[in-house]
């Protein structure tokens, strides 16, 4: 079998050439009408602390996956997946473990950002505190100039 050689630049070149010719802007790009999957962040999505909350109930519901679970059905059917169950524990008992350690951990990293962001939502009040006091200063400071300079005006035409 004969590998054909691919020209990647002439390829988006025909690309470029096509979106230039359709007149398609950068602007114009809207991604939020297209779905998400399993609960991932869609773009221009903003930070929600209810969001976060729920996420991380799930997270935690699902952090230990079960080895062993109710079978049901057939008892024909039932019985050939107990065989093949125990035929393959020894393979995939450590990947079981594996995957557990690795969504505990999952979970303990999300429980600390939930605190980090919790912790950091009263430094946020209080930074938003300490701008309107600064506000509130700079009007002060620009009105006594302003008194500062009429009292010079107005010293300065007694003369």
């Amino acid at each position: 079998m004969k590998m054909e050689k691919i020209d990647v630049e002439k390829i988006m070149e025909e690309i470029r050439k096509e979106i230039q010719e359709k007149g398609y802007r950068e602007e114009d790009l809207d991604f939020s009408g297209i779905p998400v999957e399993n609960g991932q962040v869609g773009a221009g999505r903003r930070f929600q602390m209810d969001e976060l909350q729920i996420q991380f109930n799930n997270v935690v519901s699902f952090c230990s996956n079960p080895i062993y679970f109710p079978l049901k059905g057939n008892p024909i059917k039932v019985f050939f997946q107990r065989l093949v169950r125990r035929a393959f524990l020894f393979v995939i008992f450590s990947a079981f473990q594996f995957q557990n350690r690795f969504n505990s951990s999952v979970m303990n990293f999300s429980q600390q950002v939930e605190l980090f962001i919790q912790e950091n939502a009263g430094l946020r009040k209080q930074l938003e505190d300490q701008g309107r006091q600064l506000e509130e200063c700079r009007l002060r400071i620009a009105r006594l100039e302003e008194s500062l300079k009429q009292d010079a005006a107005d010293t300065g035409a007694d003369r």
